[in-house]
């Protein structure tokens, strides 16, 4: 874990021109007019925040501010244009009329401004934004992790896999005087078996999708500097469970490649009783690959009660 770095405290300071993002016609506009001119001062707001020294300055904030409130500054500029624009088709009296919306806009930019600032400057300081961020990874990717059936992810597959294949031997079996029924079984043992795969495959996709999300996510956390301590430690315990997602991907991987090859070895005629009785005993055994989903289970438990209490200590 990452040693804590003392923050300091640095001066946020934003000063900057209403006009910064106005164009030539509407500052001329609003510059002739002694009122506006004098009371269209700059926004400013001046606060002390304690940031990590490593990552901020007096200089990069006051940048940062400026950045931050740049859309403000645009929109001042697009409403004072219309309001401009109104006064002018107007005449005389609609100018009087126009710098009173002027100033009243200036006001409420202003006071626009001030908030975001303020709530900005409050996420940098306790690192809001990037915890949030993580905090949001994390969830998602347990959720998508604790959403698979473990017990049910080989076990329920292995069942109707053994079956398929189990009345397929039995047919063939009875000897080579009823061709019809052997074709029949074989039909039935080519569709349930189908069927099964594609429950299989589902569910096997599914798990695919949550492990990598996982293995990404643990990864970006753990390595993320901006993020706090308890959740950095998080994406190490995270890292920490590669190996049981790795031996489950595995699992999936050799359980489906089998199941493949048993549909092709009935759509190809190359099973007889003794085989086809193999092959369901086979595949029925999934007591290996339920063994590496429930350690990946086990392991979703922990990680959930550790996520909990990293939520409770960033709250």
């Amino acid at each position: 874990m990452a040693i804590a770095v003392k923050k300091e405290k640095i001066p946020a300071v934003l000063n900057v021109s209403p006009f910064e993002e106005m164009s030539k016609d509407s500052h001329d506009w609003c510059r002739k007019n002694p009122v506006l001119r004098n009371r269209l001062k700059n926004y400013e707001v001046a606060e002390t925040v304690k940031l990590d020294p490593r990552k901020w300055n007096e200089k990069l904030l006051r940048k940062a501010l400026v950045s931050l409130v740049r859309y403000e500054l645009k929109l001042f500029d697009v409403k004072v244009g219309d309001i401009i624009k109104d006064a002018k088709e107007a005449g005389p009296n609609g100018e009087i009329e126009g710098m009173g919306k002027v100033l009243k806009l200036y006001e409420k930019i202003g006071k626009q401004i001030e908030k975001k600032v303020s709530i900005a400057l409050e996420e940098i300081e306790e690192d809001k934004g990037d915890n949030a961020k993580g905090l949001r990874e994390g969830k998602k990717a347990l959720k998508a992790m604790t959403a698979i059936d473990y017990k049910k992810l080989f076990a329920a597959t292995g069942v109707k896999a053994q079956d398929a294949l189990s009345g397929l031997a039995t047919a063939l079996g009875k000897g080579d005087d009823d061709e019809s029924a052997r074709d029949k079984a074989g039909r039935i043992a080519d569709s349930d078996l189908d069927a099964a795969i594609t429950e299989f495959e589902k569910r096997k996709d599914n798990a695919f999708d949550a492990i990598i999300l996982l293995q990404k996510t643990g990864r970006k956390i753990a390595k993320n500097e901006d993020a706090g301590p308890e959740l950095r430690g998080f994406g190490k315990d995270v890292e920490a469970c590669n190996a049981l997602c790795e031996d489950l991907i595995k699992a999936l991987e050799t359980y489906g490649s089998d199941l493949i090859d048993a549909l092709n070895d009935v759509r190809r005629d190359k099973l007889d009783a003794m085989k086809a009785r193999k092959v369901a005993s086979a595949l029925g055994a999934t007591a290996q690959h339920n063994k590496a989903a429930e350690s990946m289970r086990k392991a979703i438990g922990k990680l959930n009660v550790s996520f909990a209490k990293v939520q409770q200590e960033l709250k």
